[in-house]
């Protein structure tokens, strides 16, 4: 998902080497793959004329990789929710992490180990325009010439994360003191270590992802287009 500058999402796995997890949304718009699902619904909320009644209409949408879905609309204000649905094995490896702490002047530290986890199915996009800042437009000039209309919903390149890295840290050796001497110790070495950069917080980027389609430069860049 998500030009570089400020992100647009950030974590910090606790007590990971990871790091912290960078999100920007990048606009460029690319089809569903074929292992892609997406489910969009359309709720009339209103019309243009407030002096008008109008009947409740709700358009619910379902496509597949690069199918595309005949719907009826009719010309309105529209509330619009979607998700976007990976149908592919993810994995998220197995990590160990560390927890430090002090007691009494006394460095702790306390390890254990995050098991992997599998998923056959897993929801990597979101979008929801609920509110009248974000509500979709659908006016009859737009809509009536048209035999198409192309949606965008955000999703979180989850496969692009690889699920491990090598990094570099600091290997260093204890103090050696000797009494009315002085402490000395050996320079420090660096050390290739392999790091989980798919960690388990990656899970909940698209939960977030739903506010931030509501960000108004975002909801301006996934604006529908009639052709």
């Amino acid at each position: 998902m998500f030009p570089l500058g400020d992100p647009d999402l950030q974590f910090e796995p606790e007590s990971s080497l990871s790091g912290r997890s960078n999100y920007y949304f990048i606009d460029q718009a690319q089809d569903l793959s074929d292992d892609e699902e997406a489910f969009v619904t359309l709720e009339r909320v209103g019309g243009f004329h407030k002096e008008v009644v109008n009947d409740e209409f709700t358009a619910i949408v379902s496509v597949k990789g690069k199918e595309s879905f005949e719907v009826q609309l009719v010309p309105g204000i529209y509330k619009v929710s979607g998700l976007v649905t990976l149908n592919k094995e993810l994995k998220i490896p197995a990590e160990g992490r560390c927890f430090r702490y002090t007691i009494l002047t006394v460095d702790q530290e306390e390890c254990f180990t995050l098991d992997e986890q599998k998923m056959d199915t897993y929801i990597s996009g979101n979008l929801n325009w609920n509110s009248t800042a974000t509500y979709l437009e659908i006016k009859a000039d737009d809509l009536y010439p048209a035999s198409q209309l192309t949606l965008y919903l955000p999703t979180q390149d989850i496969l692009g994360v690889p699920e491990k890295v090598q990094s570099t840290m600091k290997k260093c050796a204890s103090f050696t003191c000797v009494p009315g001497v002085g402490c000395a110790f050996s320079v420090c070495d660096d050390d290739s270590v392999s790091v989980s950069s798919r960690v388990v917080e990656d899970l909940q980027v698209p939960g977030k992802i739903s506010e931030i389609s509501q960000k108004p430069e975002i909801r301006a860049a996934l604006e529908p287009r009639f052709e």
